[in-house]
């Protein structure tokens, strides 16, 4: 599978889209309001740094103390949120 066709590839990874909507929804935050929110596991580190690798998410840890990351979508993140919003909104029935 070419690199273009593997793009998808990042959101079929487990809690990825969960993320993309969380962060759509909440905005900006802090990575342990993600895991929260999402999930707890051990790897979500590592599917935050897969989601920034895509350009979908930006991880700052510039202005925080205590190694606390601030998380939020980029512009391409928000793209693709509002499709992944969208999507979720036609499978429970309302559009």
């Amino acid at each position: 599978m070419t690199e273009k066709n593997n793009n998808l590839s990042v959101l079929e990874e487990k809690h990825n889209i969960s993320i993309m909507l969380f962060l759509y929804e909440n905005g900006t935050c802090i990575k342990s309001q993600i895991y929260k929110g999402i999930s707890m596991n051990p790897r979500m580190p590592d599917k935050l740094n897969m989601l920034e690798n895509k350009g979908l998410v930006q991880i700052r840890t510039d202005n925080f103390s205590n190694n606390r990351a601030e998380v939020s979508l980029t512009e391409k993140g928000i793209e693709v949120a509002k499709h992944l919003q969208a999507i979720n909104e036609i499978m429970d029935g309302k559009s």
